[in-house]
């Protein structure tokens, strides 16, 4: 999955556990469950090409920065932005550190060869036949979390504008 879906799921499930401790292993866990259904990534639109791509970077950069400038537009004016930031970060944490520079360091850590295999076991073969589903599994999980980070807020806005 790109990474708008994730952040944006990752800050949707903050918003709602109202806790930055809860919205930590919430946004983290949905990352493996968006990346369950099936999807559309950018290094499987280039067929997985080694080395530097240029429109992959791209598009990648671009994609990070829009789900970036969403969440915090979200988070501007919301008094639970703590764990709406915090499930938006880990929403994405999987990516952030199986992909990063840092990955090569990253056995040294006891159990993270577990981790990064379940990452990459969990998501479904894809083939370019799958493309316009798994684009569109995305406008919906893009969707619903905006959906339900405006559901949540405008709740919480409508309790404080009702107690005395």
């Amino acid at each position: 999955m790109v990474a708008t879906p994730h952040v944006l799921t990752g800050a949707a499930l903050g918003r709602l556990s109202r806790r930055a401790w809860i919205a930590l292993p919430a946004g983290a866990a949905s990352h493996f469950l968006l990346d369950s259904i099936q999807h559309v990534d950018v290094p499987r639109l280039f067929h997985y090409a080694p080395g530097f791509v240029p429109q992959k970077v791209a598009i990648i950069l671009a994609d990070v920065c829009l789900g970036s400038m969403v969440v915090l537009l979200m988070a501007r004016k919301d008094r639970l932005r703590v764990p709406l930031l915090v499930g938006a970060v880990a929403g994405m944490l999987p990516d952030i550190v199986d992909y990063g520079p840092w990955r090569h360091w990253l056995p040294l850590i006891p159990g993270w060869d577990a981790v990064s295999r379940l990452h990459h076991a969990v998501q479904p073969p894809y083939d370019d036949s799958q493309l316009v589903v798994g684009i569109a599994t995305q406008v919906a999980v893009v969707a619903l979390s905006l959906v339900i980070v405006v559901v949540s807020r405008r709740r919480d806005e409508a309790r404080a504008g009702a107690m005395p």
